[in-house]
């Protein structure tokens, strides 16, 4: 009497190890990818939080006339130890801390003189570029992106 053997089916070790080392490389190309659109995502975050601000900045100004009150010019590399004239405004200091967050905790720096002819100038370090970029934004109504920082005592506009 023959005994007819059934083969059995099924994957061999080395199809299964071949088909996990192509799932794993597929998803650490897409890691890669995710990767550079949280940073430009973070990017995106921080222009709308400093567009935002610069619009709170406008209501602030019409309701005081000025930026910063007399006598109490502002050139600070971190904003949130900043509390007076508009800076001291819940509205505009939540913009600071929220684009200070989404950068990271890089710099979000903040200029402003005094007076009815005062102005102001924010500027927040970007996350994505290579090279140290900021989103600059003042009170003559510039939205700008460059590798310039706002430097102590100059005056209060973007570079």
């Amino acid at each position: 009497m023959k005994t007819i053997l059934q083969s059995q089916r099924g994957f061999t070790l080395i199809e299964l190890l071949v088909v996990v080392a192509i799932i794993g490389l597929l998803a650490s190309v897409v890691l890669a990818s995710l990767a550079g659109a949280r940073k430009k995502g973070a990017d995106a975050s921080i222009k709308q939080q400093l567009t935002t601000l610069a619009t709170q900045a406008e209501l602030y100004y019409s309701d005081n006339n000025y930026y910063t009150p007399t006598g109490s010019a502002v050139n600070s590399n971190v904003c949130q130890d900043v509390t007076i004239g508009m800076f001291g405004n819940p509205a505009i200091t939540q913009m600071i801390d929220k684009a200070y967050a989404s950068s990271g905790n890089l710099a979000v720096r903040c200029r402003a003189t005094v007076g009815a002819n005062g102005g102001y100038a924010v500027q927040a370090r970007l996350v994505s570029p290579s090279t140290p970029t900021y989103f600059c934004v003042d009170s003559n109504g510039a939205r700008s992106e460059g590798t310039v920082v706002i430097a102590n005592g100059a005056a209060q506009v973007c570079p």
